[in-house]
């Protein structure tokens, strides 16, 4: 997969999760007072959404505002399995990587979109004398809730394209 291939797969609200960082590791500071371990704000497994896709650079959310990754050469950038890795060196040999997954979104219970073929699941009004019934709800909701065995939702479908989502 190409460079410019990997950018057009990443869009806002695309979820990366970070599954390789090799130099994140916490930073031990020798003071008069001894050691302190200084542990990075993000860390491996963390998922975060894209909030802006520039030429040059994307944004991902975070707890503390929008932290940002520039686009590296094509050199250092190449495709995995399930996403793409970067080469923090700069070198295009990959002995120090960054490497992101991209985190494929599922149907939930809050979806108005379904995330396989942008169905609008938004539904009927409800009645304004019957929302105090639906939790306050303002429209009735597509997604189909599966129940299996267990007397609760397990997955839910897009009434639409029909594609299951496990929870």
């Amino acid at each position: 997969m190409s460079l410019a291939s990997i950018k057009r797969s990443i869009r806002v609200g695309t979820l990366l999760k970070l599954v390789r960082h090799d130099w994140l590791k916490p930073l031990v500071v020798n003071g008069n007072l001894g050691q302190t371990v200084v542990k990075p704000k993000i860390h491996v497994g963390l998922v975060r959404p894209v909030a802006l896709v520039q030429s040059t650079q994307i944004a991902l959310q975070g707890d503390n505002g929008l932290s940002y990754l520039p686009w590296p050469t094509s050199k250092n950038i190449r495709e995995t399995a399930k996403g793409f890795e970067i080469d923090l060196v700069g070198f295009g040999e990959f002995k120090y990587v960054m490497e992101y997954e991209i985190v494929a979104p599922k149907l939930t219970h809050d979806s108005t979109i379904c995330p396989h073929c942008q169905a609008n699941l938004v539904g009927d009004p409800i009645p304004e004398e019957h929302r105090e019934d639906f939790g306050g709800a303002t429209h009735f909701q597509r997604q189909i809730g599966i129940e299996r065995d267990h007397d609760r939702i397990e997955a839910y479908q897009c009434p639409d394209c029909k594609t299951i989502d496990e929870l």
